[in-house]
């Protein structure tokens, strides 16, 4: 699995994975230009968006997502702040493309998501986890 960093810090968090087949974003915390200028304006290719919360440095570019027909993710605090943000109940797993995503819940001062993320393409695991005082989960091995 590929990963890019395209913010980290509390301006922002975003981040690219792909396994070759499928891509997404986790998070969407920097202005929607620029995700397009760090992923050369291929922002068509995204299959789905993984939002952890609602704060702005996680979520800003949301309804430039939305405005442009790509999937966003998370929960429903997130959903009530953003229309058309597709819930994932936590711990059921959905499948984006080539992956499989199990959302959990972690402990913060508003709603929020941590991912598990598994690739059939590369037999490969990812888990995201941010933002959280504790995990309240355990994760597949």
């Amino acid at each position: 699995m590929k990963i890019r960093v395209l913010a980290s810090s509390s301006k922002g968090n975003s981040y690219w994975i792909s396994d070759g087949k499928t891509q997404l974003l986790l998070d969407a915390g920097i202005p929607f230009k620029a995700i397009q200028s760090k992923l050369d304006f291929k922002v068509s290719e995204i299959a789905g968006v993984l939002i952890t919360h609602r704060h702005k440095d996680h979520a800003l570019a949301i309804a430039d997502m939305l405005k442009r027909g790509i999937k966003v993710y998370g929960n429903t605090d997130l959903n009530a702040y953003n229309y058309g943000v597709r819930v994932i109940p936590t711990n059921v797993t959905i499948g984006i493309g080539t992956f499989d995503i199990t959302a959990y819940a972690m402990k913060h001062d508003v709603g929020c998501y941590a991912y598990e993320i598994y690739s059939y393409a590369t037999d490969e695991r990812l888990v995201y986890v941010t933002d959280t005082a504790e995990i309240l989960n355990d994760f597949h091995d």
